[in-house]
């Protein structure tokens, strides 16, 4: 039986935003996957496509093309806005001034949770897939949004893909079930 090809692209996108680069001329279209679920954790996975005007530009860092603010720049939030609920992708490290983890370069470690970001060269025209885990939401809901980058346009009202698991079904989500009975 020949080998399933799970490539993912940007055509595996549920929806796409498109956005200016900072530092060179040209722009970057995000996409986002389903998020799927994994028992107690959410897989959280996105493309970015740079596209350069000047099509003769060498490889240029990811983080680079977000301005200075890069390293805290690219952190997701998981939001599920029905139950005033936020998930941020785990830490591995305590700081005061970092909300949750993501796709950072800098010192605010993310170890297993995130891929790794900042230092990724890029090409015009090329697709890379980044990924993190989030807790997986503990209420029975179908939907959430997913900001990316601060100030920046969400995704919104992003389908879950539960898979085998039931929503609402977490260790967390039946805890809180049974203090209610």
């Amino acid at each position: 039986q020949a080998p399933t090809d799970v490539t993912r692209d940007m055509d595996d996108a549920v929806q796409t935003i498109t956005y200016p680069m900072q530092g060179h001329e040209g722009e970057i279209t995000m996409g986002i996957l389903p998020p799927e679920v994994q028992g107690e954790a959410m897989l959280v996975s996105i493309i970015f496509e740079p596209e350069f005007v000047d099509e003769d530009t060498e490889d240029v860092r990811f983080r680079d093309l977000h301005g200075d603010a890069a390293n805290t720049v690219l952190m997701p939030v998981v939001s599920d806005r029905e139950n005033f609920k936020a998930y941020h992708v785990p830490r591995e490290t305590t700081n005061q001034f970092v909300q949750g983890g993501g796709w950072t370069g800098g010192s605010f470690g993310t170890g297993t949770w995130a891929s790794p970001i900042g230092d990724v060269e890029v090409r015009s025209g090329e697709q890379y897939l980044h990924w993190a885990y989030f807790p997986t939401p503990e209420d029975d809901i179908e939907t959430v949004d997913i900001a990316v980058i601060p100030g920046m346009q969400e995704f919104r009202d992003v389908a879950i893909d539960w898979g085998s698991t039931e929503p609402g079904s977490t260790s967390t989500g039946e805890s809180a079930q049974d203090e209610d009975a």
